[in-house]
């Protein structure tokens, strides 16, 4: 018996290919994907972005001839009769202006010097990356510099970079940086924020770039593996005895080392230094995943459980942090070895699901000074600094973040990079992506949205100069009698500019082609949003695999879910490489990457835990898609697709599916 199997794949380039576009360098998720799977870390599913991972390439969209341009595009050019789904893609790109002609800056720098910073030579990055911004900086431009530890203070008040001596002041005030202390977010932003004030005007750009490698709490919970949600409640001191935190839930249930689970899914995931010492630098954890809590009031404690010092320190001070929608606070206190056995009832805490209105503590600042025309970039360094506080700091404060993961990265952040990162080319940018009536919007991806019937809104703060934004939409195309050309909906655009003004664009059609086919081309025939739609199933095979992961309590493997992990990362990885060959462009080598780390690090795991490991290694055959039509209908359908396609386009990748018939 013979098998023949014939697969066409066909990928016509018009121009040039767009493919392999630079990497956002975000302190988002997709930022620091590869970096954390290259140390051994599967992401966490909470902090698996989606948004960030489609609007991590840059597509290549076109240069536009005002300050934004737009372009629609659609996964095909043709849709069946009998109905489908669809993916619409809109993609919006800021002008270029050369670098001496951007609007004079108004900066401030504020550096944590923290002890962490000492780490993998962090503080040397930043040193490494403001020589090459000083080259930058021109002789309008007014730049001061903030560090904070323990304390925060300004070490070079904010000055016009007006001569080569003023340039030589503020290198040597980034050379004297060093390392020590804790970490105070609150009064460096403050300090950054005043001194950006000092020579505010509306026609520069004013900004604080805030750079930070995290806390001791985030560095600890990441080193414990610990799990967060929108409320989460951390412990942590400084010695070998045994502190305990309990949470009294609003239902009255106490979640401690001794009931670890509540009914309302609240759980301790970690309880260090029990039964005898550990660690020194200890740290436990309650958690709500997602916004599982329910609403209402919580009293945290902390407990002296055990002396494992021998009374060489009488006193364990503790501090504990509480994470609620969003917002820290902290609360500190000392227990004395005397006082083993008793609680501490540390404070009460009122949640509630949906906050009421506004940002409040940090992002209230940072939302405020945004309202007057001064906005924020976060850049994010290492593996412990808190990714959730530094990329919604930036939201709010109307800004961007980054990533610097080592040297070369810092260089591409302050150099070749900074002007995407600091300066905006349009503010307060309005859209809406209006579906037809009976067209149904099955999700959407892309920044800050609300979905009203058939209309979805999307608020995007600041669009900076050369940046590229992507919002993704996932339709359902109803059966139809009539063929032809019909429209998916329209897509409306109204930003204000930098003198102010309001600027609405023409609204733009959603067309596609109604042909009498049950399934005219099978696959993306767009290569953009071929891209696109993979990057957007990557980020949701990355939070399943998670997801599986750390569905273990306290670490311990499962050896179901890993098996099942494996085989999501072998189904995602055989993905990307099908999208790679239909491109001819070696597109996702990060993300198959990332998959290739993920594979050992299950691999590793599962031996570990006695299990069978041949299912890692098993074959990456590339599977063609299902026959359906007969060979020369869909033969028909591809080359009216192909027809079609280049019509749309002036440029980019056409990337008509392949197909298969079999004959046994």
């Amino acid at each position: 018996m013979k098998r023949f199997v014939l697969v066409i794949i066909l990928a016509v380039v018009c121009l040039n290919l767009w493919a392999g576009g630079s990497k956002e360098a975000g302190a988002s998720s997709a930022g620091r994907g590869k970096y954390l799977a290259g140390r051994g870390v599967i992401i966490p599913p909470a902090e698996v972005k989606i948004d960030s991972y489609v609007a991590a390439v840059n597509y290549r969209y076109p240069s536009p001839r005002d300050l934004v341009g737009v372009k629609v595009y659609t996964g095909h050019k043709q849709v069946s009769a009998q109905g489908q789904e669809e993916v619409i893609q809109i993609g919006i790109q800021a002008r270029t202006t050369p670098y001496e002609e951007l609007p004079p800056m108004n900066l401030a720098f504020v550096i944590d010097k923290s002890t962490s910073m000492s780490d993998s030579d962090k503080i040397g990055w930043v040193k490494k990356g403001f020589s090459l911004f000083l080259r930058k900086a021109r002789d309008f431009d007014y730049v001061s510099l903030v560090v904070f530890d323990d304390e925060a203070r300004v070490i070079f008040p904010a000055t016009r970079m007006s001569s080569p001596a003023v340039r030589e002041r503020f290198r040597q005030a980034v050379d004297s940086l060093t390392t020590g202390g804790g970490s105070n977010m609150l009064d460096g932003l403050t300090l950054g924020y005043e001194q950006v004030m000092t020579n505010y005007r509306s026609d520069y750009t004013n900004r604080v770039i805030f750079l930070s490698d995290g806390t001791e709490f985030s560095a600890r919970l990441r080193g414990a593996k610990a799990k967060s949600g929108n409320l989460r409640f951390s412990l942590l001191w400084d010695n070998y005895n045994d502190l305990d935190l309990h949470v009294l839930t609003p239902g009255r249930e106490e979640i401690y080392y001794g009931h670890r689970r509540s009914l309302d899914y609240g759980e301790l995931d970690v309880d260090m230094n029990a039964g005898g010492p550990t660690s020194t630098k200890p740290v436990e954890n309650i958690y709500w995943a997602g916004d599982s809590a329910p609403d209402g009031m919580y009293k945290v404690s902390v407990k002296y459980f055990a002396d494992h010092e021998r009374r060489l320190k009488p006193v364990s001070p503790y501090t504990i942090e509480v994470f609620n929608n969003g917002e820290t606070s902290h609360y500190q206190g000392q227990l004395q070895v005397s006082e083993e056995g008793r609680t501490h009832v540390v404070a009460t805490i009122n949640h509630r699901t949906m906050k009421a209105s506004g940002a409040t503590g940090i992002y209230a600042i940072a939302e405020r000074y945004r309202e007057m025309g001064i906005n924020i970039s976060t850049i994010g360094v290492g593996l412990e600094f808190d990714m959730d506080l530094m990329t919604r700091l930036a939201e709010e404060g109307g800004g961007s973040s980054r990533f610097i993961s080592d040297e070369a990265q810092a260089i591409k952040t302050f150099d070749t990079d900074f002007d995407r990162m600091v300066v905006p080319a349009a503010r307060d940018c309005r859209m809406t992506l209006t579906l037809s009536p009976d067209v149904k919007l099955l999700g959407t991806w892309g920044y800050n949205n609300s979905v009203n019937g058939n209309v979805v809104s999307y608020e995007l703060p600041t669009l900076h100069h050369r940046d590229y934004e992507t919002i993704l939409g996932h339709v359902l195309i109803p059966p139809t009698e009539r063929l032809g050309s019909r429209s998916l909906g329209t897509f409306a655009l109204t930003y204000t500019d930098l003198l102010g003004q309001t600027r609405t664009m023409e609204p733009l059609s959603i067309d596609v082609e109604v042909v009498d086919d049950p399934a005219p081309v099978t696959g993306f025939s767009d290569g953009m949003v071929l891209q696109s739609g993979t990057m957007l199933h990557f980020a949701q095979a990355l939070k399943e695999i998670g997801l599986l992961y750390y569905a273990s309590p306290e670490g311990a493997p499962n050896q179901e879910k890993l098996n099942q992990a494996v085989d999501r990362t072998l189904a995602m990885r055989n993905e990307l490489k099908n999208a790679e060959l239909r491109l001819g462009e070696p597109a996702f080598k990060n993300e198959i990457d990332i998959l290739e780390k993920y594979l050992q690090i299950l691999g590793s795991d599962i031996k570990t835990a006695g299990g069978d490991t041949s299912r890692v290694v098993q074959s990456e055959e590339l599977t063609p898609p299902a026959p359906g039509q007969g060979l020369s209908e869909k033969i028909a359908a591809l080359f009216r697709e192909v027809s079609l396609e280049m019509q749309a386009k002036t440029k980019g990748v056409v990337a008509v599916s392949g197909f298969a018939t079999k004959r046994k």
